[in-house]
Formats: structure tokens, sequence, C-alpha cells
């Protein structure tokens, strides 16, 4: 009787969706012509004015799985409101999920954009910063979270543009400094 409880607790955690974290090559949009046409990514660039990071991912193994980025900063950027927008390849049902951390990726609290819900193959956007934890916030992770009648291979591109705080921070020495920044991994997972 056991083993065929043990049996069915195994096969049934093969139907339930599974979170990938920390997922995409990191890649400097300011250096890099054009980001690759396949594989998950995020790219990210600044301008003397902004900060704008582009996370791609692929439903690959299952169309209702949970693909986290690795964590943005968003620190000396988020003062002001900022733009998002989110995408996918194909017909499909993905959601987008905002995971925030106030301190150095360890504790996280996540908002769900109700402009981002049910994201398909035409674009959607939405503002960040309807909350506190945007504002208040040092790193975000993107997820992008699939439903049941997501497509299996749907890739689906999220885009967010920050402004900076500060225009063209300096260092002592005299430095810009760069705040466009991708850690590779959370501390928790969010």
């Amino acid at each position: 009787m056991y083993r065929i409880l043990l049996t069915l607790l195994i096969l049934t955690g093969f139907l339930f969706a599974t979170d990938h974290f920390n997922v995409g090559e990191v890649m400097d949009g300011g250096v890099e012509s054009i980001p690759p046409s396949s594989g998950d990514y995020i790219a990210y660039y600044e301008t003397p004015t902004s900060v704008v990071y582009i996370y791609r991912c692929t439903f690959a193994t299952d169309s209702t799985d949970n693909y986290h980025s690795k964590p943005l900063y968003i620190g000396d950027c988020n003062a002001e409101d900022a733009f998002i927008q989110a995408k996918q390849s194909a017909t499909g049902d993905a959601n987008v999920i905002l995971h925030y951390s106030a301190d150095d990726r360890n504790v996280w609290e996540s908002e769900t954009l109700a402009a981002l819900d049910q994201v398909s193959n035409t674009a959607k956007t939405g503002t960040l910063g309807s909350d506190v934890a945007f504002h208040g916030g040092r790193w975000m992770v993107i997820e992008c979270d699939g439903q049941d009648t997501n497509g299996l291979d749907n890739t689906m591109t999220v885009i967010v543009q920050l402004k900076k705080d500060l225009l063209n921070p300096v260092t002592a020495n005299g430095r810009i400094v760069d705040l466009a920044n991708v850690a590779n991994h959370s501390n928790t997972n969010p």
C-alpha cells in the first residue's frame, strides 16, 4: 500500500509546474550588438538617463513552468516609476510576477501586475512603482509564470526601463558609475 502511495506522489509531482531560478546568460547589451536568436538571456545597457534590462526565457520543458531571472540591480534607478513590457513569441498565457529585495537578495516581496496577466503574442505594458516594494528595493527578479494554456517552446521577452536617480553619477576618482548590474544568483530564491 505504501509503495503505491509513494509511486502516485512521485508521478503527480511531474504534473506540476517547476520553478527554474537564475535563468539566462548575462549579456552587456551596450557591447554585444544583437542578442542571439535562441537561448535564455538577460541583456542590459544604459544611457545617460536610464537603465534597460531585457529578459528572455523559453518554456522548453513544460509550458506551465516558472522561469525566474537572475537578480537585476534597481537601486539608484527606482525613485520614479518605471516602464515594463512583455510579449510571447506565439499565442499563449503567461503572467509576469516581480520580486523585490531591499537587502542583499535575502528577503523578497512579490507583486503581480494586472497589466501583465495573460501575456500572449501581443505586447502588454505596465508601470512599476504602484507598490512600496519597487521604490524600496535594491534588486528585482522577473518571473515568467506559465499557465495551462501556454504554448510549449514559446519564448517570452520582458523589457524593463528604469530612470536613473542621478544623471551619470561619478565616483570620488571621477569615474562614471555603471548602475546596470546582474547578480549571478540570489541568496534565497524568490
